[in-house]
């Protein structure tokens, strides 16, 4: 099974170090309407990159930040759940992420309606 998913990063991709690499972490949501409830739910999805090339890792800096409009693909997904300030959450981690179309904030606020 493959996974794509666009969405909009509303805050900037957590970086870290994971030993000869470089790591990135971002989070996405994906709004839909839910026709039992008759309301907008979201699915919230979660990908980490891990890169040794510096010219990639600083693509990856420069462009994961909040308000970039950006498409994950993934080999599938695994469920991961974690209790919140609300109760228990779910998210979606997607399994061997690759980054694929992105949108810088300022060309997204004009374009994109997220």
């Amino acid at each position: 099974m493959s996974i794509s998913v666009t969405g909009k990063l509303n805050q900037d991709a957590r970086q870290f170090e994971a030993g000869e690499a470089t790591g990135f972490s971002i989070r996405l949501g994906a709004k839909f309407y839910d026709s039992k409830t008759k309301e907008t739910q979201w699915t919230n999805y979660e990908a980490a990159f891990f890169l040794r090339n510096e010219g990639q890792v600083n693509y990856h800096r420069d462009t994961l930040v909040k308000g970039a409009i950006v498409e994950v693909s993934g080999s599938g997904l695994r469920i991961n759940q974690y209790d919140g300030q609300n109760g228990p959450q779910i998210s979606l981690a997607i399994l061997d992420p690759r980054l694929g179309f992105t949108m810088r904030p300022s060309e997204a606020e004009d374009n994109i309606p997220f």
